[in-house]
């Protein structure tokens, strides 16, 4: 009798066992589940060049994030990436991310600097960050992020700064060995290059970055304050014929842009994971665009009657002083958090010791 109680016993525990066993089961399966969001990229896809494989150039900051997110997440979050503008304008992410149309995208925050002036100065002032870490430190070290996501979370939107090392300069139809040369000039400009090339005594203009190539060929402008991702995504390499590439003019800080309401609905580890590993991801893709972007230079050279300029360290110093007494000023001026934002960018240069003027 107790022997038959005790199988009874044996097998009740074990039949228990299984169902708790099934029922973590069914709740460790639903904590993996999948996830899947939709991105919209900043410019089209663009061919592999040179011996990199796979992304390249601004693509390797939305194809080639979204595909390193689905790695670290393990497959739980699915980002599929759609071509620029076919959601939305890319000019209106900031309303479409918040409003969820799709849930993330990659930007350039000078695209809604008429909505949150503080965008300019987030996104790299002409001669504040010239390298990429130089910008990552500001950001993360000095309490700019979280000053700038306070103005995102108005809209809704989680941000990552993406601090990329271009090659920022002035691709140009005319000879440029010195800022002189741009007097009179009628330049293409983003974001906060506008002031920029009024103080270098040229004429602002705002064209879209796909319409640049047949903008310079037709006369319309005689260069414009781009990266030299340029040469090769805007095919600007056939119409241009030099470009000064030192000293670079800023770190351009573009971003991933998260809609908040989606991201705080991601489980807790997919949510740290993507905000710790996209610093990681972003780091080593601007050490890879310095090196493209030099590759691009360089190949235009070579297969083109394009020149690479250098200004003089006399040039280098007097545009630093033009911006320090007309352009940065302007932008503080923008917002009481412009000016707070600006103080922070003097405060990062200053600790490093590459300004020495009154905060």
């Amino acid at each position: 009798m107790k022997r038959k109680i005790t199988v009874i016993t044996i097998a009740v525990v074990g039949i228990f066992c299984l169902l708790m066993g099934s029922v973590g089961s069914a709740g460790a399966a639903s904590d993996q589940k999948v996830i899947k969001w939709r991105m919209q990229a900043i410019m089209p896809e663009v061919p592999t060049i040179g011996h990199w494989k796979g992304y390249i150039l601004n693509n390797q900051d939305d194809y080639g994030w979204a595909k390193y997110i689905g790695e670290v997440t393990q497959g739980r979050l699915q980002i599929e990436v759609i071509p620029p503008n076919s959601a939305y304008p890319n000019a209106e992410a900031l309303t479409n991310i918040g409003a969820g149309v799709v849930q993330c995208c990659q930007v350039m925050p000078g695209w809604y600097a008429g909505k949150i002036p503080e965008a300019y100065i987030a996104s790299g002032l002409p001669f504040t960050w010239k390298t990429s870490y130089e910008a990552m430190d500001c950001y993360y070290n000095f309490g700019f992020y979280e000053r700038m996501q306070k103005i995102y979370d108005k809209y809704n939107i989680i941000h990552i700064p993406i601090t990329t090392q271009e090659v920022e300069g002035l691709i140009t139809t005319f000879p440029c060995p010195s800022y002189k040369d741009v007097k009179g000039k009628n330049i293409r400009v983003w974001g906060p290059f506008g002031k920029f090339i009024e103080a270098l005594g040229g004429n602002p203009m705002t064209i879209a970055f796909a319409d640049q190539y047949m903008a310079m060929k037709l006369g319309t402008i005689d260069g414009c304050t781009t990266g030299a991702v340029g040469l090769e995504q805007a095919k600007l390499k056939e119409v241009a014929s030099g470009m000064v590439v030192d000293p670079n003019f800023s770190v351009p800080v573009k971003a991933i842009l998260m809609n908040k309401t989606a991201f705080n609905k991601l489980p807790k580890d997919i949510q740290e994971t993507v905000m710790r590993e996209s610093k990681h991801y972003f780091d080593t893709t601007s050490a890879l665009a310095q090196l493209q972007h030099r590759y691009v230079i360089a190949e235009t050279a070579k297969n083109y009657k394009f020149t690479p300029y250098t200004w003089s360290t006399e040039d280098e110093a007097a545009v630093q002083k033009l911006c320090e007494e007309k352009v940065w000023p302007y932008y503080a001026s923008k917002s009481p958090e412009c000016a707070e934002l600006l103080k922070i960018v003097l405060k990062h240069l200053k600790a490093i010791g590459r300004y020495n003027g009154e905060i």
